[in-house]
């Protein structure tokens, strides 16, 4: 969206777009241009060029007329009146990216939603008795006018899930501890995760501005603002609470697998998406995220070998992210002397030992330990890449040549 703001909001195409909808002749594209210039400028008070110009208001205002006058002998007889109408609409409308950025927030508060739903269900599945305590009764004709008992648990279940939707993310994080006796889910009770779902609803049910209930919601992190104040959505912000709500959604996650998933299968299963996730992060350029995500995550309660490979993805998301000096120390301590090779081509390539992480990389290659594919697109390695083309090398290991 940022690289594509100028052609979204471009006042020219939709000053063109309302002329040629009125006038049958095809819009002077030079005029236009000429007159969003100075009406943008005009309606800027502080325009760099008014202050300056050295001219006193008066003759600011007369050097607008004329200019004004200039632009109206350029286009045929008749359209001027028209033509500055057109450019005010145009170059007045709101900007059409925050719009969408607002509606990407709404989006991404929706997908958080249908998210805890989901989780809810299948934590649900796992443990049924968490219905017994609802509270909710049912008469005989109510439960005899479902055709199956599985019927009637799928309506048992999705007003008991409703009911805790109807409600804030703090309570959709409550309901998860209460019934399901996981670990609190602490960034969800952070003021940037409690700040994104109330924005939403402000851009929702508020036009964007703050309300009395933001505040009220908000009232225990101390913040500022008034009601009224815009709650804008910019490309920054975005960015930021879709790694907010990303991580509240993964230590959900995390909990809920740590209490339920029982058995190795199950148990390792998640493990490994969620390490996965961590690999997918890295591609995707989400350093801060994934930084956070080690900062927060119990990693040390992992299985060792998942444990290692976020462990290794987050040292890397700090090189990469510029942070590398607050975990080089933890790196050159790691000891790899009893470890698989992954892990000692991982140390090589993050303390930029090129040499011995091409070395270990070839005799991996070999082994069909580390695939082409993965080599050439694991973001751990483009040092060692570099280092190989620099070397003339890297041809070599794309065919799969022994290179050692």
């Amino acid at each position: 969206m940022d690289e594509r703001a100028n052609e979204i909001d471009n006042a020219a195409r939709r000053a063109k777009e309302i002329i040629s909808a009125q006038l049958d002749d095809a819009p002077d594209e030079e005029s236009i241009e000429k007159l969003i210039d100075l009406l943008t400028a005009q309606m800027d008070e502080s325009s760099e060029d008014a202050k300056s110009s050295g001219l006193s208001e008066e003759e600011q205002q007369e050097a607008f007329v004329k200019a004004l006058k200039e632009i109206g002998e350029s286009v045929p007889d008749g359209h001027y009146a028209t033509y500055v109408e057109s450019v005010l609409r145009a170059v007045r409308t709101p900007p059409s990216g925050e719009f969408l950025r607002s509606s990407l927030l709404v989006t991404l508060v929706g997908e958080l939603e249908m998210m805890v739903n989901q989780l809810a269900r299948a934590a649900v599945e796992r443990q049924p008795s968490t219905l017994e305590d609802s509270g909710r009764t049912f008469t005989w004709s109510e439960i005899s006018s479902y055709d199956s008992l599985a019927d009637f648990r799928d309506v048992v279940v999705d007003r008991a899930i409703e009911d805790v939707l109807r409600g804030s993310l703090a309570d959709w994080m409550n309901y998860f501890v209460k019934k399901f006796k996981i670990d609190p889910v602490k960034v969800a009770d952070s003021y940037d995760a409690q700040e994104t779902v109330q924005r939403r609803h402000c851009i929702v049910h508020n036009a964007g501005t703050v309300s009395s209930l933001y505040l009220t919601k908000l009232g225990p992190f101390k913040r500022g603002g008034e009601i009224g104040d815009p709650l804008d959505v910019d490309s920054g912000y975005l960015q930021r609470a879709a790694d907010t709500l990303f991580l509240v959604a993964f230590a959900l996650v995390w909990s809920l697998a740590v209490k339920l998933c029982q058995e190795d299968e199950h148990r390792d299963r998640v493990f490994s998406e969620l390490s996965n996730r961590s690999y997918f992060l890295l591609q995707e350029h989400r350093y801060d995220l994934l930084i956070r995500i080690g900062q927060t995550a119990p990693i040390q309660r992992l299985p060792e070998r998942f444990r290692l490979v976020v462990q290794v993805n987050v040292w890397l998301a700090h090189k990469l992210g510029g942070q590398f000096d607050t975990v080089r120390q933890e790196i050159e301590s790691f000891d790899v002397s009893a470890r698989s090779r992954d892990f000692q081509l991982a140390r090589y390539a993050l303390l930029d030992d090129y040499e011995n992480a091409a070395r270990v990389a070839d005799s991996m290659m070999r082994d069909d330990e580390l695939s082409k594919a993965h080599y050439l697109t694991w973001p751990l390695l483009a040092g060692v890449r570099e280092y190989r083309r620099n070397a003339g090398g890297d041809s070599d290991v794309e065919e799969g040549v022994d290179v050692s």
